[in-house]
């Protein structure tokens, strides 16, 4: 392989396209970064690099790196290339940044090899040439026979219209989250053989399904259901193990989050909510280069739970929507309803509360406290009438006026921790009256849901 020193003396100058073969750019990245300047086409051919550092720098002509092998880092991260880019035949050994890289044309990855960690996510929400405007997308991005050893991230991409991950291997996890595809593009090829050593490949499916159905790619979702299910029957048949055999006493051996969920039959997202929560039931240990559950705790939590049970808290790691009162099955009222109507709804029903919406919103609530207080003023004033309606009771029912206190959450809020809202109230001066769930997780929100001490007292 040829130096710098040689560069020169086979470049020629007055050559539309400049086309470097065999060269070592290690060590001497400032010299292919010179020819990239010179403002033509540019050709890399079975070159190569060490820390090649490409970040922030606009590629204005054609550029392709084609059987070349980056040995250790390679930042391409906020990089434009204006024209086409290709890497094909290429090996990256060290961890490849592509994150928030612009491509204007097309992108060929073809069978290149990424060793390490290939990070291709995009914040969109941050790049002010997405605000307002409709996504441009490049032209064609093809990653055909690519192998990704490493962890793949392509989280938030905003892909071609046609692009193809035809026969391309997932050796470790990827993830797809909130990226989008053209429907012009094939998936179907996506190779994922060996799965079982994918760590969260549960997660890494779902996110790759809602990728092709946005894109309407039906008969991808209908693959990966099929592997979904092949998965679940592979986890339930290698993980059928005696917790006897896990002796009690053994503190120092650890299992990862994602074998543990499989034996003990719960999930992923069970455990980490679980861990998030700081259950003592089973506790996660991060101890930094040791990680997990211990063997001993396993073995004691599933002495308490046989194993066809799920973890006790399941249920709390679900969405409070799943056991809230829908707004439609709420009783409310508005605000020019009779006060004495107001009251015998509340005495047939057997409610303590009575919100009060116009328009969706919560405007306040009545209750027992608010018509107590309501009378004792204008019993004084001799102002009370049988025609009162709650319009007049405006400053009662304000929630701020309220003998207890009412919050708001969105509808992803977890169970548990609006059940420890509820616990946190017992010792206030004001107890929590009710939780209002809104599309904001504020009072000016549109209400969705009501969720009260009872429908989570059983849980």
């Amino acid at each position: 392989m040829q130096n710098e020193n040689s560069f020169e003396d086979e470049y020629d100058d007055n050559a539309n396209k400049i086309e470097l073969k065999n060269r070592d750019f290690s060590g001497n990245l400032a010299k292919a970064k010179e020819f990239i300047k010179r403002n033509k086409p540019i050709s890399f051919l079975e070159c190569s690099f060490d820390n090649a550092n490409f970040s922030d720098m606009v590629f204005k002509n054609e550029i392709e790196f084609k059987d070349c092998i980056f040995y250790k880092s390679a930042d391409f991260s906020n990089t434009t290339f204006n024209k086409d880019a290709s890497f094909e035949n290429s090996t990256f050994n060290g961890y490849s940044q592509f994150k928030n890289s612009k491509f204007k044309k097309n992108l060929n990855f073809k069978n290149v090899f990424f060793d390490r960690i290939f990070d291709f996510r995009e914040s969109r929400q941050n790049n002010p040439e997405y605000h307002g405007k409709n996504l441009q997308r490049p032209t064609k991005m093809i990653f055909d026979k690519a192998t990704f050893k490493g962890i793949a991230y392509f989280s938030g991409r905003a892909f071609a219209e046609e692009t193809s991950f035809i026969h391309t291997n997932f050796l470790n996890s990827f993830y797809f989250d909130d990226a989008t595809i053209g429907n012009k593009s094939n998936l179907n090829e996506i190779n994922m053989d060996g799965y079982e050593n994918i760590q969260n490949i549960e997660t890494c499916i779902d996110h790759l399904k809602n990728l092709s159905k946005n894109a309407g790619i039906l008969s991808l979702v209908k693959k990966l259901e099929k592997i979904e299910e092949e998965i679940s029957n592979y986890f339930i048949n290698s993980h059928n193990i005696n917790y006897n055999y896990i002796e009690a006493n053994d503190e120092t051996k650890y299992l990862s989050r994602t074998d543990t969920a499989r034996i003990i039959d719960s999930t992923y997202k069970s455990m980490e909510t679980w861990a998030g929560a700081n259950s003592k039931e089973l506790p996660y240990i991060d101890l930094g280069k040791r990680k997990g559950y211990k063997l001993a705790d396993i073995k004691r939590y599933m002495q308490k739970n046989p194993p066809h049970m799920k973890l006790t808290n399941d249920t709390l790691i679900k969405e409070v929507m799943e056991i809230a009162i829908p707004y439609d099955k709420i009783v409310s009222s508005n605000q020019t309803k009779n006060i004495l109507d107001a009251i015998k709804l509340m005495s047939e029903n057997g409610f303590t509360h009575l919100p009060v919406v116009k328009d969706d919103i919560l405007l306040g609530v009545f209750s027992e406290y608010t018509f107590m207080k309501q009378m004792a003023q204008n019993w004084i004033d001799n102002k009370m009438a049988s025609n009162t309606n709650l319009e007049e009771f405006r400053t009662y029912i304000d929630i701020s006026e309220n003998s207890e206190i009412f919050l708001f959450v969105k509808a992803n809020h977890p169970i548990w921790k609006a059940k420890q809202m509820f616990l946190n109230s017992l010792n206030k001066e004001k107890r929590l009256g009710a939780i209002f769930i809104t599309n904001n997780g504020k009072q000016d929100g549109k209400l969705l849901g009501m969720l009260t001490s009872w429908d989570i007292a059983g849980i």
